[in-house]
């Protein structure tokens, strides 16, 4: 990921298409291997209940159950996808980890 962001700000303003198809390349590899992640993942937890709530004792913004101190409820994914406009980059993606 960080070898694609530093690619990307390397490649000069009027980039030959060879290079510009060059990062486009590497970013289909990141995102194949963050989906290939993802989907690992999935399967690994497919059996967990990770929706529930979890307290941590060593750090106090982990301890809420259900609402915060603003009284602002939990959003699922169906809500969140509401809002998403854009395709995210490879090089901006991230990888959830339960």
């Amino acid at each position: 990921r960080n070898g694609l962001r530093a690619d990307i700000r390397q490649l000069p303003t009027d980039a030959t298409p060879g290079q510009k198809a060059s990062i486009e390349e590497k970013r289909q590899r990141l995102t194949a291997r963050i989906a290939k992640f993802h989907e690992t993942a999935n399967a690994m937890t497919a059996s967990m209940d990770l929706r529930t709530a979890t307290v941590h004792s060593n750090n106090p913004r982990f301890c809420y159950v259900g609402h915060d101190e603003n009284g602002w409820g939990e959003v699922s994914d169906e809500e969140i996808s509401e809002y998403i406009d854009e395709e995210i980059l490879a090089e901006e993606m991230g990888i959830w980890m339960p």
